[in-house]
């Protein structure tokens, strides 16, 4: 066990911060000066719905038989789940069923968890990696794609009452208003949100555009 091995080690935690939704619990702690590592520990009950990143979950610990289950791929074994993830043809997580507790493997990366309400989240189906976990209740459409010569499939995903948890350290906001729409990069995209159109993809001397219009945020990666 991460925590206990650190706790031995003389490394004590300090929390970072704590987000609830009703019996359900998010907690962020960090270990360490030099070198900060940021662990995440979630409190799950039986009726609300979690997705992880795939190989984020650490420790497992239940009196209700808590278990995880790939979620967006329901064929094709091993060969198929490394292929969605590759190409993007599946939004691929894994879902936590049961409840219980669930410690997280640390994070170089600075971590954040937000509460969000009727909001509409979309995600690149290759650039998963920045959403860590999912908690609460949501939908999740089918995946969609941008045409273009390098297709942008993405996910929908709508946020009725939900906790996400977040890699932020390595992403920017940009903030789209109606009467100003903008043109991104499309692999440069790691998430956005909110009430947004995307038009077709089109190349260019800067690259493959994605042209975002209508009103909400979206983040850029500043790891490419």
């Amino acid at each position: 066990m991460q925590t206990n091995i650190l706790n031995s080690l003389g490394i004590r935690p300090q929390l970072c911060f704590e987000r609830s939704l009703d019996q359900n619990k998010i907690s962020v702690s960090k270990y360490g000066n030099s070198q900060i590592a940021y662990i995440a520990e979630i409190d799950k009950d039986e009726n609300s719905q979690l997705l992880l990143a795939v190989g984020s979950a650490s420790v497992l610990q239940s009196a209700h038989n808590l278990s995880l289950h790939h979620y967006g791929l329901r064929e094709n074994g091993v060969s198929g789940f490394i292929k969605s993830q590759v190409t993007g043809e599946a939004f691929v997580m894994s879902e936590a069923i049961g409840s219980g507790n669930i410690k997280l493997r640390p994070y170089s990366n600075l971590l954040a968890a937000n509460h969000y309400q009727n909001t509409k989240f979309y995600l690149p189906n290759t650039n998963i990696s920045y959403l860590i976990a999912l908690l609460g209740l949501f939908d999740i459409s089918g995946s969609q794609k941008v045409k273009s010569s390098i297709p942008l499939n993405y996910t929908e995903i709508n946020l009725q009452d939900a906790l996400l948890l977040l890699e932020t350290e390595e992403v920017y906001e940009i903030c789209l208003e109606p009467e100003n729409p903008i043109e991104v990069e499309a692999s440069d995209i790691a998430f956005w949100m909110g009430n947004i159109n995307l038009e077709e993809v089109k190349e260019s001397k800067e690259g493959n555009l994605v042209r975002f219009s209508g009103s909400g945020q979206i983040y850029l990666s500043l790891s490419v």
